[in-house]
């Protein structure tokens, strides 16, 4: 998928330099296009949850676009809702002391537009999906994500990227991929869920899985139909009730499946 860079720097990063003028010296007036860029460089904050900030959710309303949010140990009984912002939050420490857990059948994290980086954080919720992604762009990294129907959801033609996080003991799926979402797993772990590992549903649903393991899963360790796409290369996808993958009739020439352990 397209996946936007982050804190891609606002401009060259230089400062607005003199611009000539039939042999003038002129200098760019202030509130030119430079002078915004480098003002913005300069007002990014680190905002530190509990250090500054009692809560996640206080850090995130005085938070603006670029800002990273770093969070230390605790157990964050949180559901943080997130549009159109472009913004890191990052775990501070060991990811085993980090939880942030939704509250009642809420999304622990749920974005909508804009793009995230979420790294380092446990993250677990009750309801549909621990991590919902409406539309936008969200990388996530080295995290642990559990519980719900699904551990992340993907719909409205949002975005993610994962690499080296762990999916697991879900009521469903580790990944629900539906509604033209898109999701690319890099080194990721899914087991013990209870469904499928992952799943990707409808037209313009895409899935990309490589040098994964998907294990002990009470469904197929992949699941793609009703015109869903996907590249599923160099994993381990052994040791699934239903085997390694499902595919429909829908989604046949849509798969390509190579490389993979399967037995």
């Amino acid at each position: 998928p397209r996946i936007n860079n982050f804190l891609g720097g606002g401009g060259n990063g230089s400062t607005a330099a003199a611009a000539t003028n039939g042999g003038g010296g002129e200098t760019q007036p202030p509130g030119s296009d430079m002078d915004v860029q480098e003002q913005s460089k300069k007002e990014r904050q680190v905002l530190r949850v509990p250090d500054s900030y009692a809560s996640i959710s206080e850090a995130l309303a005085h938070a603006r676009n670029d800002d990273q949010i770093r969070i230390s140990a605790g157990h964050y009984k949180e559901s943080l809702a997130l549009r159109d912002k472009v913004l890191e939050l990052v775990g501070e420490g060991q990811m085993q002391a980090i939880l942030i857990q939704g509250v009642g059948e809420q999304p622990a994290l749920a974005q909508q537009h804009g793009f995230l980086r979420v790294s380092n954080l446990m993250i677990k919720a009750a309801g549909k999906a621990a991590v919902e992604v409406a539309g936008g762009s969200m990388v996530l990294e080295d995290c642990y994500v559990s519980g719900a129907d699904s551990g992340v959801a993907v719909t409205g033609g949002g975005e993610v990227a994962m690499r080296r996080s762990v999916l697991s003991r879900c009521r469903k799926h580790g990944v629900h991929i539906s509604g033209g979402g898109r999701a690319t797993l890099e080194s990721c772990s899914m087991f013990e869920n209870g469904s499928h590992g992952v799943v990707a549903l409808h037209q313009s649903s895409s899935l990309h899985l490589t040098r994964c393991m998907v294990s002990n899963n009470q469904g197929a360790a992949v699941g793609v139909d009703l015109g869903g796409e996907g590249v599923v290369e160099d994993n381990d996808l052994r040791n699934n009730k239903q085997g390694a993958c499902l595919v429909g009739a829908s989604s046949t020439d849509l798969v390509r499946i190579g490389s993979n352990l399967t037995s």
